[in-house]
């Protein structure tokens, strides 16, 4: 089992996002995790910049 990061909150809030969009149906499953995958690493990425 993989160790929590930091970053674990953002990923979390990113996957929640692209649930409620798949319940709602309002696009296809595929889009929906690319979005919640691009939605993450950019806020990963503002917490690293962030960080330095």
């Amino acid at each position: 089992m993989a160790q929590p990061t930091r970053y674990d909150d953002i990923v979390v809030k990113a996957i929640d996002n692209a649930e409620k969009k798949i319940r709602a149906n309002s696009t296809d499953i595929n889009t929906v995790i690319r979005s919640a995958q691009e939605e993450a690493d950019k806020l990963i990425e503002a917490e690293k910049a962030a960080k330095k």
